[in-house]
């Protein structure tokens, strides 16, 4: 019989640093090392024949070396009932917690309890006939190796998250400098367009379970889910939006805000209609992105009647929203009170611009527009300039997305899309990272994670380092190990005879 008594080969296994217990590495805390063994159990359940090849295979995907004599049951144990299989892993149990907490690796003897229990079933297995006393210990040792390395498997995988978890941090530093760089020259304030939408980067390590599950949604987006999207509030799900543009700065915003704002009144058109004395069913208060985009036409756009913005010709104000913004809007008729008729623009959420003076003309004399506009900056941190030069394209680079990830077929409501991303750069205003300095600062945040992380790879790595000087002093014990299974079965037999 070899050192082992099983005849294992074990030049497989990676020999680290003296196996000496005078200069034994600190190890992880207890309560690591147990929620390791159980986090490790639980995912693999080593306690099957299933469960232990796979763990087998795990741990060789880790570059965690095993001895041979692990890699499989011999025929003879397979042919065992399910009731002796699993009096051998309570065994094997049992010397895998006298292995781990340090007992055996100074050549100490087992618990006389342990080793009469294992007599006992020696004496068993011999009456029955089915004893191979080398089959019997190569399976106890399998077993007890196989248990004793979860806790190395463990910081194996702990170490091989961090990794993953600074590869990921450098693949998003490398990205938000090169949306960085497009941006060279101009000012600290000036806005990203789109705005930048930082990468969800898990920086805790919840076990090999959750790091499987984490690899699994990360190798198939399609586990995300697509967002069933309702624009108009009738209950009918008008599109399927997909999770990366679900997830933009500002538009989950834009889906709750139009939700709860439809029924608001609207100040300003009201604001109005006591200067004309007159009745304005115009209502804008749930879209502060069309108060925006009508003041900077009027205001960018035909000569100033004193103080106030130029006045439109209500097809020339719908054709310029179409133009520059991609917005549409229908011509309509509203009556007032008083039996007034009145143009207006009617759009598709719903909002009304409309022509409270009565005087044929869509201008600010119809609405408050210099109130509304600053309320809207004040609020959401975005100026009608602002928004006059980056929104179109922010609306644009939404909308190619948009459509790459989803099929424009019948049902598809670009316009009310368009919308809905215009009011999205609206209220992404002040939040996210939209603007270059935030980006900078941003940069800045990530690079201090990256260092934090290190630190974190490396306190990880030490562990690591430890669990596999205490894997090949288990290694060693194991020699004992076999040795004192052996001859307690080897007397048991003889004494039977």
């Amino acid at each position: 019989m070899s050192e082992l008594g099983i005849g294992a080969n074990t030049s497989t296994a990676t020999p680290l640093g003296t196996s000496s217990p005078d200069n034994q590495l600190p190890l992880a805390s207890a309560n690591e090392t147990q929620l390791a063994i159980a986090q490790v159990s639980d995912a693999f359940e080593l306690s099957t024949a299933t469960g232990q090849a796979e763990f087998i295979r795990a741990c060789q995907e880790l570059g965690i070396a095993l001895p041979d004599f692990v890699a499989e049951a011999g025929p003879d144990i397979s042919a065992m009932s399910t009731t002796q299989l699993a009096q051998l892993s309570s065994y094997a149990s049992d010397l895998a917690a006298l292995v781990r907490g340090g007992q055996l690796l100074t050549g100490a003897p087992a618990t006389t309890a342990l080793t009469e229990r294992w007599g006992q079933f020696v004496a068993a297995q011999s009456q029955d006939g089915n004893v191979d006393v080398n089959s019997l210990v190569q399976q106890v040792l399998r077993e007890s190796y196989l248990e004793s390395t979860a806790d190395l498997y463990f910081f194996a995988d702990k170490v091989k998250f961090y990794n993953g978890v600074k590869k990921q941090i450098r693949s998003e530093l490398q990205r938000a400098r090169e949306v960085l760089a497009q941006y060279a020259g101009q000012s600290p304030e000036a806005r990203l367009v789109p705005p930048f939408e930082p990468a969800e980067v898990s920086l805790d390590y919840f076990g090999p379970s959750a790091t499987a599950a984490a690899a699994a949604a990360a190798a198939n987006p399609a586990l995300l889910p697509e967002a069933e999207i309702d624009l108009d509030g009738d209950g009918a799900i008008d599109f399927l939006m997909p999770p990366e543009l679900y997830s933009m700065a500002g538009v989950q915003e834009a889906i709750e805000f139009r939700a709860s704002s439809l029924s608001q009144s609207d100040i300003y058109a009201t604001h109005k209609s006591c200067r004309t004395n007159r009745h304005n069913p115009g209502n804008l208060a749930s879209a502060p992105h069309l108060k925006l985009m009508i003041y900077e036409l009027m205001i960018s756009e035909g000569q100033k009647d004193g103080g106030r913005p130029n006045a439109f010709q209500p097809a020339d104000l719908q054709t310029r929203l179409q133009e520059k913004y991609g917005i549409s809007a229908n011509l309509i008729n509203v009556d007032t009170d008083d039996g007034d008729s009145l143009v207006a623009l009617q759009f598709d959420d719903g909002s009304i611009f409309a022509d409270g003076a009565g005087d044929g003309m869509l201008d600010s004399d119809d609405y408050d527009f210099a109130g509304a506009v600053a309320n809207v900056q004040e609020q959401y941190g975005v100026s009608f300039e602002q928004f006059g030069e980056a929104a179109p394209e922010f609306i644009n680079a939404s909308m190619e997305a948009m459509e790459a990830g989803t099929d424009p077929g019948e049902g598809f409501p670009q316009e009310q899309i368009r919308e809905m991303f215009a009011l999205a750069y609206i209220l992404a205003g002040d939040s996210g990272v939209n603007t270059k300095a935030k980006l900078d600062a941003y940069i800045d945040q990530m690079e201090e994670t990256l260092n934090t992380v290190g630190d974190d790879a490396q306190l990880a790595n030490v562990d690591l380092q430890n669990m596999l000087q205490k894997q090949q002093q288990t290694l060693q014990s194991m020699s004992n190990i076999s040795k004192m299974l052996h001859d307690t079965a080897m007397a048991t037999i003889r004494k039977l005879g």
